[in-house]
Order: C-alpha cells, then sequence, then structure tokens
C-alpha cells in the first residue's frame, strides 16, 4: 500500500529565519516507494534545490490528507516510533560521511507524524542498467573504484546501504559516482538484534540473506558488495535474468541446488567479462562478490581494492584519470528500475504483505521455480 505524497507547496522544517516561516518548500515529487517518498525543494537557507527525503512506510502508516500527516496503522504505533527515531540516527551517522562519492545531508528532524531528512541535490545521471555498447573497461574502471571506495566510507561509519542498485548511484559530468538514497541503511549492530524491523531490497540486487527474513543477521558489508558487483557486472554483459536483469538470489538457490553453478555467475559469467575486456582479477572479483554464501565473498571494500591492485591495468590511486562526461551518459536499456520489496525481518509479515517486483520477471521466474522444483522432486 502506497502512502500519498505531499502536495506543491508544502512547507517543511519551521524556521522563524527564514521569511517564509519555514526552511524547505516542496516542489515536486521525484520517486515514491514502498519505504519513503522523495521530493525535489527549495532550501531557503541555502537559496537552492535540494532533495528532501520523507519516511512513509506504507505497511505502518498511511496519510491524513486533511492535515498532510502520516497517521500509524492500528497496532502499529511501536514500530512507527521505530522507524523514525531509525531513521533520524542514521541520518545523523550519513551526516559524519565526508565523502565526494556519499550524498551530504543538510539536516533531519520529526514533523507531521514522521521523519524527514534532507540531502544535495547531485548534478548526475543515474548509473546505467544495461550494457553500456561502446564504452570499455578503460572508461569505467575508474569510476568502479570510485564506488567502492565510497562504499567503504559508508562501512566505516558502522552502516550497511541494503539496497544498491544502478538507481540509487548518479554520476557526476567528472566521473565521480555518488551513492543516494539511504532510506533503507541499517547498522551492521542493528542487524544482530531480534527486534521487529522493515527491511528494503530490490529483487535481483538483493543477496539471499536480505530475501530471508530469518538470514538478517547475516546481512553486513558483504551484502552491499553483492549488490554493487551485480551493477557493475551489467554494465558489460547481460544478466541471464528476463530482459537483462539479475537472476533474483532464491531463484539462484533454487537453481543451484538443481544443478551445480547453473546460477549463472559462475566461471561462465568470468569469461563473458574477460571477453569483453575486464581484465581477469577484476572478472574474478566480481563473480566472487555475487557468491551465494555470504563467508565466500570478500568481506569489505578494502579486500576488493586490495585484490584489484595487483591488476596490472588499474589505475593508481594518485593518477587516475577522469572520464570524459559525454563517456558516462551512454544509452540504458529501455526499461523500468526494479521496485525495491519490503519484508518483516523478526516476526511475522506485515499486514498487506510484500510488494510486487518486476511484474513479468517475477511471472517468469516463478514459473521456471515449479519446473526446477518438479524436477528435483521426481
Amino acid at each position: 500500500m502506497s502512502v500519498l505524497p505531499l502536495p506543491p507547496a508544502t512547507r517543511l522544517l519551521p524556521d522563524s529565519t527564514q521569511a517564509s516561516g519555514c526552511r524547505f518548500t516542496v516542489e515536486r515529487v521525484l520517486s515514491a516507494g514502498g519505504f519513503g517518498i522523495t521530493y525535489v525543494a527549495y532550501d531557503a537557507q541555502f537559496a537552492d534545490r535540494c532533495v528532501v527525503k520523507e519516511l512513509a512506510l506504507g505497511e505502518l502508516m498511511g496519510r491524513d490528507t486533511a492535515r498532510g500527516t502520516l497517521v500509524p496503522l492500528p497496532g502499529r504505533e511501536p514500530d512507527v516510533r521505530y522507524w523514525v527515531d531509525k531513521v533520524v540516527r542514521e541520518a545523523r551517522l550519513l551526516n559524519r560521511i565526508r565523502h565526494e562519492g556519499v550524498v551530504s545531508v543538510r539536516a533531519v528532524w520529526v514533523e507531521r507524524g514522521t521523519a524527514f531528512y534532507a540531502m544535495d541535490l547531485i548534478d548526475g545521471s543515474e548509473m546505467p542498467r544495461g550494457v553500456t555498447r561502446g564504452w570499455g573497461w578503460s572508461v569505467w574502471e575508474p569510476v568502479v573504484i570510485r564506488m567502492f571506495e565510497a562504499l567503504g566510507a559508508i562501512h566505516a561509519t558502522g552502516l550497511v546501504h541494503s539496497d544498491i542498485k544502478p538507481s540509487n548511484m548518479l554520476i557526476k559530468p567528472t566521473g565521480q559516482p555518488v551513492f543516494i538514497d539511504f532510506g533503507t541503511a541499517r547498522t551492521s549492530e542493528e542487524m544482530q538484534k531480534t527486534r521487529l524491523t522493515t527491511v528494503a531490497f530490490t529483487p535481483g540486487y538483493a543477496p539471499p540473506e536480505l530475501e530471508d527474513r530469518e538470514r538478517a543477521k547475516e546481512v553486513g558489508p558483504w551484502s552491499d558488495l553483492y549488490s554493487l558487483a551485480m551493477a557493475v557486472i551489467g554494465l558489460f554483459v547481460p544478466h541471464p535474468g528476463l530482459d537483462g536483469y539479475p537472476v533474483e538470489a532464491r531463484m539462484r538457490l533454487a537453481l543451484s541446488r538443481h544443478s551445480r553453478g547453473a546460477e549463472g555467475y559462475g566461471e561462465e559469467m568470468r569469461q563473458q567479462l574477460c571477453g569483453v575486456g575486464v581484465p581477469d582479477a577484476w572478472a574474478k572479483i566480481l563473480v566472487n562478490c555475487v557468491k551465494l554464501a555470504p563467508e565466500e565473498r570478500p568481506r569489505d571494500a578494502a579486500e576488493v581494492l586490495s585484490r584489484a591492485s595487483r591488476s596490472a591495468v588499474s589505475y593508481p590511486a594518485t593518477s587516475r584519470p577522469n572520464a570524459p562526461a559525454a563517456d558516462l551518459s551512454p544509452p540504458v536499456l529501455a526499461s523500468q528500475d526494479v521496485d525495491s520489496e519490503f519484508v518483516e525481518v523478526g516476526g511475522a509479515p506485515a499486514s498487506g504483505g510484500a510488494q510486487a517486483s518486476s511484474g513479468c520477471a517475477t511471472v517468469f521466474w516463478v514459473v521456471v521455480g515449479f519446473i526446477v522444483l518438479a524436477r528435483m522432486c521426481s
């Protein structure tokens, strides 16, 4: 169940020092999902535009359109309080990260029954979801390295992004990638708790431990490595899923039990990557990052970069070239991004169930799953 967005001209964060009486004024909706709503807003303090994210969990709350507030659904008040506190706490953690590859947080506050935080509006394009014809490894390698460096800065604070996908990474004209949308981020410490919480994940880009609420305690930096590697692989070779999307982890698990290596991300994928010019060292890293078992992946971004440094064609940190701006605006395959899916962790599913994900792809893989399971049982 989605939450209605705030209308344009809505004013947020009361501030007596501003002529309007509030710091931010909503201009338009940028995106909306099961976790929150993102707006483009005018920031009166800096006299520019920014991005404002509103916590709006459709499983837990609904909009009182008369007052513009969010109201917890019956019996979900404790969960709403938990999430509001969590977003405020983690936005403050994010604000401590001083890295050009992580979006800057301007403000975080509680208003209208929920939490908000404001971030810089990044001048950049979404990372392509599909193969970028004509833009090879020599263009992408410095960008990929910067992605892993930024991910390391995120993990150094104890945060796990948990929903990395192409649409959550912007690339500036200079070639600098920037991670955005930390609405699903959690601390590693939090994942060790059994408290009821809602977890967002994007099918295909999410590792098995994010798709299964019983495995939530296995989530860590290596989970983000899985998602980032999936996104990077897609820049060079089509994923074996429908329409070039990554194969969902739950389906990979079913296929791997039926036929060793049939999950599509083993030696054959490494050879395909090498075949389009990805150095063997990086091809091995990417394939290892998307291993189904968390313990078989690199532990963190630092380990990935250490392994990559052994590649003869990797750029030294002190002399990485900026890829030309034109090279970082390649055509993207015509398709919509996968919606994030939401499940309960540590308890019973929330009322309303999980959101539907990528209609056609889901139906296709469900059919494949039944075929696989039927053969396994025969």
